[in-house]
């Protein structure tokens, strides 16, 4: 579009030169003076237009990258959790799905955790120390798991997706987390605040057709062990 009002601005201006060079000047001023003014009278055309075209070109750049990084925050805000940087459901569902899909060997586990007597710290210091635990446990989470995708479910609801690990070695790490949490307190103006999760852990099989399906047993064995003394990994129904 640009080169387009270009091409028409240099056509009419080549047509209004040609159409008026031999109509008689009202003030005839000697030839060297004509020909210098032609060409600073075209110079000066001619660097508006492509001054002025360079920066609306610069400034719809501009514009554009500022839309493209927009979007890209965009993106990232509707598959993160804004609290604890963890994906949320909207993009993490998708990873299970792909790896149910794939073509390769199907080896992975998920594992469901919560936060045990989370509205007990809520109730007793307050919600601002709740968000703190819970920045605290996924920071630990994700330092921990880093060779796996993590997801904020939902309130103190944490699923890990354990990509290229067999059952027994899924239980193994997912067992020292639990220690590691329990071990480690979240510090919040001085109080030492004691944190443990109850965990649920199920493989994948190839009779699950949804991720959903995966997930809602690990979130049941995680249940079970919040109903029979918390602070455990549930692994077997």
């Amino acid at each position: 579009m640009i080169v387009l009002v270009l091409a028409l601005i240099f056509a009419l201006y080549a047509l209004l030169y040609t159409a008026y060079s031999n109509i008689n000047p009202v003030y005839e001023m000697a030839g060297t003076v004509r020909t210098i003014m032609m060409l600073f009278s075209s110079f000066v055309m001619y660097f508006s237009v492509v001054f002025y075209s360079s920066i609306y070109i610069i400034s719809s750049e501009i514009e554009k990258m500022g839309l493209e990084l927009t979007n890209e925050q965009l993106s990232a805000d509707a598959s993160e959790d804004a609290l604890t940087g963890l994906l949320n459901r909207r993009g993490f569902i998708p990873r299970i799905e792909s790896l149910m899909k794939s073509d390769q060997p199907k080896q992975f586990c998920v594992a469901f955790c919560d936060i045990d007597n989370f509205k007990g710290i809520n109730d007793t210091y307050g919600h601002d120390c709740g968000d703190e635990v819970l920045r605290h446990t996924t920071a630990l989470i994700k330092n921990e798991m880093s060779d796996c995708d993590i997801c904020r479910w939902g309130g103190e609801e944490i699923v890990i997706l354990m990509k290229d690990y067999d059952f027994v070695s899924a239980r193994q790490k997912i067992e020292d987390l639990r220690k590691l949490v329990e071990k480690t307190p979240t510090v919040f103006f001085n109080k030492r605040i004691k944190v443990t999760i109850t965990i649920g852990l199920t493989k994948y099989m190839e009779n699950f057709s949804k991720a959903e399906d995966l997930i809602k047993i690990a979130d049941e064995r995680m249940y079970y062990g919040k109903q029979h003394g918390k602070n455990v990994l549930v692994s077997e129904d």
